[in-house]
């Protein structure tokens, strides 16, 4: 159990590297005070560097990683009593 709570925890913190700094853009870009990607993307980095695009990543991943790690065990654990013969 230990180690799918690890491994659910990870790959919520994967995925949320991956995806917070498409989320930061696409928010931007929904105020329509942009032109063009480029330009929203510029905004946002601007200020702070490539690190702007992370902002609020942390809350998310706090709160998001018992979400995920209790999501792959419950998979994880009705899979096993499923497959009981």
């Amino acid at each position: 159990p230990a180690a799918t709570l690890a491994a659910g925890s990870i790959a919520g913190i994967s995925t949320w590297a991956v995806a917070i700094p498409f989320d930061t853009l696409k928010t931007r870009w929904q105020t329509g005070k942009y032109q063009c990607w480029g330009q929203c993307l510029r905004a946002v980095t601007s200020p702070a560097g490539v690190s702007s695009l992370f902002a609020g990543f942390w809350p998310i991943v706090l709160g998001g990683v018992p979400r995920d790690a209790a999501c792959l065990f419950g998979v994880e654990f009705a899979l096993r009593v499923l497959n009981r013969n």
